[in-house]
């Protein structure tokens, strides 16, 4: 009880935060400056029920073993898009990066959602050779950013190894005079035979990104760049300040750094809160002058519906939506993160 006692306190703190960066953030009056919120979300397995031949995605099916039927389908979707409207407070993100997504039509049932219609969001999906057909996505407000183009690229593994998701790339600019900016979505590698030696696999993703990072950056020296993702290492693992270099004097920054510090996270494990999840932004995103990451503004997203209180262990962990075959009717067993970009 002392333990959930503490989370709790913890989460209404990290909530506090949030809403107070949210209303910092909002527009000023003489219109010198505006807000975006860009979040990312791993949403554990977005299927829809229809068993495509071409992928392996029949557990996600009425008749598998986890009975993956319309009215859960719909409840997911309920769920998500709840997340979503309630992540930009006020406003809607303009932006939202998003993994482990079956394909596009399962992203048009989540935009055209009633939480969430009114901000237009349209996707873009670019299919990937991982066998089980998740990929990762950007849904994006047409209100908000007008995308000029996108792309993705592979991450080869080598011939031995099954294939890893895509990571997609895509150029636009925020609207009202905003900046263009490159975002980068990531999913990379699992720690699947355990952390140290799945740690190559994540390298080489990290190796692909800080190439194409580093071209960008000498193509387009004053346009911005977001990467984001389930990056599935936390911010001090060496994917992610060696080979994907985040260090003071480094080209990138990544905005999760120092934040488990205070007791924040995106992901669970053991009782121990860490951010698999993560948004690394140029350097030139916070150095104060705009266009600027809003100090304070970057956390995690939740509400008490998306956690519960682990009946055994007594920590407070991401509702997710399946325990092995068991449903659990949750949303996902990873928290949105987000941040707020003024301009």
């Amino acid at each position: 009880m002392k333990s959930t006692l503490i989370y709790r306190i913890l989460f209404g703190v990290v909530l506090c935060f949030s809403l107070y960066a949210l209303a910092y953030a909002k527009p000023l009056e003489d219109g010198k400056r505006r807000t975006a919120v860009i979040g990312f979300y791993n949403v554990e397995n977005l299927f829809d029920t229809i068993d495509d031949p071409l992928k392996k995605d029949n557990e996600f099916t009425p008749d598998s073993s986890k009975n993956w039927n319309s009215d859960r389908y719909d409840q997911k979707i309920e769920m998500l898009a709840e997340v979503i409207a309630s992540m930009g407070s006020a406003s809607n993100p303009a932006i939202i990066g998003l993994c482990e997504v079956e394909n596009i039509d399962v992203l048009n049932d989540l935009s055209a959602n009633a939480q969430i219609k009114k901000a237009k969001y349209e996707p873009i999906l670019i299919e990937g050779p991982d066998q089980r057909g998740i990929d990762v996505a950007l849904l994006y407000s047409k209100k908000l950013f007008k995308p000029i183009s996108s792309n993705s690229y592979r991450v080869n593994l080598g011939d031995d190894e099954r294939p890893t998701r895509d990571i997609l790339h895509v150029r636009g600019a925020l609207k009202g005079g905003g900046p263009i900016i490159h975002i980068f979505v990531n999913h990379w590698p699992s720690r699947y035979g355990g952390a140290e030696k799945s740690e190559p696999k994540r390298i080489a993703a990290a190796q692909v990104l800080a190439a194409k990072t580093d071209s960008i950056h000498q193509l387009y020296p004053n346009e911005a760049i977001i990467c984001m993702g389930d990056f599935n290492d936390y911010p001090d693992n060496r994917s992610l300040t060696e080979f994907l270099p985040t260090g003071e004097r480094d080209m990138l920054a990544n905005l999760m750094s120092g934040l488990k510090e205070a007791k924040r996270g995106s992901y669970n494990y053991r009782g121990d809160w860490d951010f698999l999840d993560q948004i690394i932004v140029s350097r030139s995103l916070i150095d104060g002058n705009l266009p600027d990451i809003v100090s304070g503004s970057t956390a995690p997203f939740f509400t008490d519906s998306m956690v519960y209180t682990h009946p055994k262990y007594g920590d407070v962990k991401p509702k997710r939506t399946y325990g092995g075959p068991e449903y659990l009717g949750g949303y996902s067993d990873h928290l949105p993160v987000y941040t707020i970009l003024a301009y």
